[in-house]
């Protein structure tokens, strides 16, 4: 099986490409998520706030696959770092597994961050026990970053921020890559976005990505994966189509050209599809 990793700041690995079950409920995200594994994925990305650790837990333990394959990631919610230990275990319990490969700090609630930092202090203890293999963040800027660390002895391993062709971030990747924190793209796609004017773009329509796509023979999708791999980064779209979900994995055995890369790269626009980190409070 071909795939694609990359290596955190504590020497565990992780697949570049995963599954991500954002909206996903019941059978549906169950059939998803098998279908996912027999394709060969090995990233299942999840969360408290998604509402289907259950089905994620059904999932696996109903798969070929063993748990000691998957790379699973599940994520605390903002009112819960009241109470990290507790999170923690029912999350554990719902995937029915006893531990998490990764284990995120959803947001990093701008509002009460002192509350944020005491619960990854907290989770750090949780590291030392087992239940999470690997620590770190989601939705957090250099500041926030800045001062997480100033508090906490575990670098966070991976910070996952919406990052696809119309906002690439290339400043937070920057910052990422240089304290050896990997960047994973939530919304890898894009998909709609919304100017400053009220009107709409859509990624996927892009008509350079559509080029691009026509020179490989690939679909767009696929090529937005592949910049992000190429930018270093990893990527969990998310599908419930079983079409879609095989496709977004055929992206190991092809290579965008740097011409095609920088053309990517020139597609930038700055526009966020989801909330700023520092006004988003749940």
């Amino acid at each position: 099986m071909r795939f694609e990793t990359v290596t955190f700041n504590n020497d565990r690995t992780m697949p570049s490409i995963g599954l991500g079950v954002y909206k996903a409920r019941g059978d549906e995200a169950v059939k998803a998520i098998k279908v996912a594994l027999d394709t060969g994925y090995r990233l299942i990305d999840t969360a408290a706030i998604y509402g289907n650790e259950a089905e994620v837990g059904q999932a696996i333990q109903e798969s070929d696959v063993g748990r000691e394959d998957i790379f699973l990631t599940t994520k605390i919610w903002m009112p819960d770092y009241q109470d990290p230990v507790t999170a923690l275990n029912t999350s554990l319990k719902k995937l029915k597994t006893d531990y998490v490969d990764l284990y995120l700090l959803h947001w990093p609630n701008p509002k009460q961050f002192d509350r944020t930092i005491k619960a990854y202090q907290t989770l750090e203890k949780a590291v030392k026990e087992g239940k999470i293999r690997s620590l770190g963040v989601s939705n957090f800027t250099q500041i926030q970053l800045d001062e997480l660390q100033k508090h906490v002895k575990l670098t966070p391993v991976l910070n996952q921020i919406e990052v696809h062709p119309y906002f690439s971030q290339k400043e937070m990747l920057k910052v990422n890559n240089e304290r050896e924190i990997i960047t994973q793209a939530w919304s890898p796609i894009g998909g709609m976005v919304e100017r400053s004017d009220g009107s709409e773009l859509n990624v996927l329509k892009d008509k350079t990505i559509m080029q691009i796509s026509e020179k490989y023979d690939r679909t767009p999708v696929q090529v937005m994966l592949r910049w992000h791999m190429q930018n270093g980064c990893s990527a969990i779209p998310k599908s419930v189509t079983p079409e879609r979900i095989r496709s977004n994995f055929d992206v190991f055995n092809f290579h965008l050209e740097d011409e095609d890369m920088a053309l990517m790269d020139s597609l930038n626009k700055d526009l966020r599809a989801g909330p700023h980190p520092d006004q988003f409070n749940g």
